[in-house]
């Protein structure tokens, strides 16, 4: 039994899918909760059809405010203990909630679980695959005690109803980082690991919000490491005090942050690109992004190409 919890703004072109793939996970007991965040384009008389013709979809309706509270709203109304996140522009895999639901019940002292996945255009084909997150609790232990960061796709998150309610929920001070911000909040709970198979489908699309705001989530990221960092040695750090730092750095700092932040931001730009068939777009951004800093992105391109060979065998778009 399992609630999947999606937050939809102006979705149409993509929920039907969303929807569809939860369906299609061979379990007679669920139930997914559907908050629409004031959308204006359809999607309610989208939602409202499924509704009508499976009870198990529920749809909530909100004043827009935003995928923190959307995504809050939404697990408040639950009813199972086991929640499951998903973007109204992403997808389950088939059998990915089976993968879950029997890891969990064999690694009861994991908190939270994530999977790998599908990088996917607007188009719904597949372009590449991603791998976020701890494989093992040997790499979470290891990204633990040099306080790393803990990231997994928010589409393949899965947790605890009763754990999300004892830390607040989602954090929207921090609006496009909000899931990485509660993913290290939970792994001071418990182990965190994703599945090391590709079980959902990501949609890359320029409208998505973390394109949209990569400023403040660059800085964000910044501050969860600081905060993680400070909570190694017993101490606690809050946003506030870290941006008064942050924007006193020694300027040579500020350049090496500039690289990064623009070299990720370029490397998206390319992904968004290639993932909906423009190549030759793409590859001016993956040059763009490799002259912003050469070592970064080639480690990058050596992992993507070594990820999509592993996997490239689970599917075939």
């Amino acid at each position: 039994m399992f609630s999947v919890v999606t937050p939809v703004y102006n979705a149409k072109k993509y929920i039907a899918q969303a929807i569809e793939s939860v369906q299609a996970q061979g379990f007679e007991t669920w139930e997914m909760i559907i908050v629409d965040d004031g959308s204006t384009d359809g999607s309610q008389e989208i939602v409202s059809q499924y509704a009508a013709k499976d009870a198990r979809i529920k749809i909530v309706q909100n004043d827009h405010g935003g995928v923190s509270r959307a995504r809050n709203s939404g697990i408040q109304l639950a009813k199972y203990e086991w929640i499951a996140l998903l973007d109204a522009d992403d997808a389950f895999c088939p059998g990915k909630m089976k993968r879950q639901l029997e890891s969990s019940e064999s690694n009861p002292e994991v908190v939270l679980w994530g999977t790998f996945g599908y990088n996917i255009g607007e188009n719904g084909k597949t372009f590449d695959v991603f791998e976020d997150g701890p494989k093992c609790l040997e790499d979470f232990q290891r990204l633990r005690k040099k306080a790393g960061l803990v990231t997994l796709k928010t589409s393949s998150a899965m947790f605890r109803a009763s754990l999300f309610q004892l830390l607040g929920g989602f954090d929207s001070k921090y609006d496009s980082t909000e899931d990485a911000e509660l993913w290290n909040r939970m792994a001071d709970h418990g182990t965190v690991l994703v599945i090391p198979e590709p079980l959902i489908l990501y949609r890359f699309h320029p409208q998505s919000l973390s394109v949209r705001k990569m400023q403040f989530q660059y800085d964000c990221t910044r501050f969860i490491l600081a905060r993680n960092k400070k909570r190694l040695l017993g101490e606690e750090l809050l946003l506030e005090e870290f941006m008064v730092a942050y924007q006193a750095r020694p300027l040579l700092v500020k350049l090496a942050d500039w690289s990064t932040m623009n070299s990720n931001a370029y490397w998206r730009f390319a992904g968004i690109r290639f993932a909906n068939r423009e190549k030759t777009t793409g590859f001016g951004w993956l040059l763009l992004a490799f002259a912003t800093n050469p070592p970064m992105i080639s480690w990058r391109i050596i992992r993507k190409l070594a990820a999509w060979f592993r996997f490239s065998k689970f599917r075939d778009q």
